[in-house]
């Protein structure tokens, strides 16, 4: 069994750069206990207009918006495979993942725990978001 000093949390989502969702994951980093170690997974780590506590791990994906639903089903498939890597690697127990694509690709990767968090409108996100419910439920 691990000790409560050698449990590691991921904060996912596509950037840190401006936004409610991305200050959301600044304050979490910052405030969230120290004796766990702390992770914020993103798409692209060269532009960073928030503070936070932990270590970036970039993904080295293009981030939103999509060209077309084909591309957008490629991000998918490839970002899951990444995910799944980082979490193996850094031995994450705990992935929390905030906008429509990183949802997804938190679900599809697996993991001991995938927390996601669903909170936009219809006017933004991803074509086929209301799927994500659907994986939600078999999961």
């Amino acid at each position: 069994m691990r000790k409560k000093s050698e449990k590691n949390v991921a904060f996912f989502t596509d950037s840190l750069i401006q936004g409610g969702i991305e200050k959301i994951i600044s304050n979490l980093s910052i405030y969230y206990p120290n004796h766990y170690k702390k992770k914020i997974i993103i798409f692209d780590s060269r532009k960073i207009n928030y503070a936070y506590s932990g270590r970036i791990i970039d993904l080295n994906l293009k981030r939103p918006p999509y060209k077309n639903i084909l591309e957008e089903m490629y991000y998918l498939v490839v970002g899951s495979y990444k995910l799944r890597k980082i979490k193996n690697n850094f031995n994450i127990s705990v992935c929390i993942s905030f906008k429509g694509l990183p949802n997804f690709i938190n679900i599809l990767s697996g993991g001991e725990w995938r927390i996601v968090s669903v909170n936009e409108h219809k006017s933004s996100g991803m074509r086929f978001k209301g799927i994500l419910v659907i994986f939600i439920i078999l999961n």
